[in-house]
């Protein structure tokens, strides 16, 4: 990243970290992982750090909408307040396709994506593409229980449950010095629900 200290512009496209659910460790010592955060598109490497595999899809880009562009714009102020200079920010218009990727422990991928996290169907938190380790496609999988997948995050806990942390992306917001809403009101405390999966 080049940044010009006479002229700072924090540009969202160019902060790629990738530890950030982009990245995870399959049950066999293989690494998957995501290495370009506008494609549809993850790298299965051995242990040894060679791609095995390039895995691709196609897909729509989504068009970020109001509250969308709320919870980014928030997150990069927030991150722009910690210069000691003057900050313009750039925020893209499309969201990533990927939005999590998590090696499970029964050996599939499981890869939500951006139009997997928003207008689900009632009752249904996320859609994951299914991928077995190879990088074959299977299977779409809905994951049905209350919350916002913009604001809350997700974390497998072995083969059977799964972690939903309610206003995480709002926590992570404030740790930076942003505020996701504009209230007087003391902001919800984190929640963390723990589910068993069926199926």
């Amino acid at each position: 990243v080049h940044w010009d200290f006479n002229d700072m512009v924090f540009k969202e496209k160019e902060q790629y970290f990738v530890m950030f659910g982009k990245w995870d460790l399959a049950p066999d010592g293989r690494v998957i992982a995501v290495p370009d955060l506008y494609d549809y598109e993850f790298n299965i490497y051995s242990p040894d750090g060679a791609v095995e595999r390039v895995v691709s899809r196609e897909f729509e880009p989504y068009r970020r909408d109001a509250e969308d562009r709320k919870l980014i714009d928030t997150i990069m102020e927030g991150a722009s307040r910690q210069f000691p200079m003057p900050i313009r920010t750039e925020v893209e218009d499309f969201e990533t396709p990927i939005s999590q990727l998590v090696a499970h422990p029964d050996g599939d991928i499981w890869v939500l994506t951006a139009r997997g996290s928003r207008k689900q169907p009632e009752g249904v938190l996320t859609t994951w593409d299914i991928f077995d380790i190879d990088g074959r496609f299977k299977q779409q999988v809905r994951v049905k229980c209350p919350g916002d997948a913009r604001k809350d995050g997700l974390f497998f806990i072995g083969s059977d449950r799964l972690l939903v942390v309610h206003g995480l992306m709002d926590a992570l917001s404030a740790q930076f010095g942003g505020q996701a809403e504009e209230s007087n009101e003391e902001p919800a405390p984190v929640e963390v629900v723990c589910y068993r999966i069926d199926g």
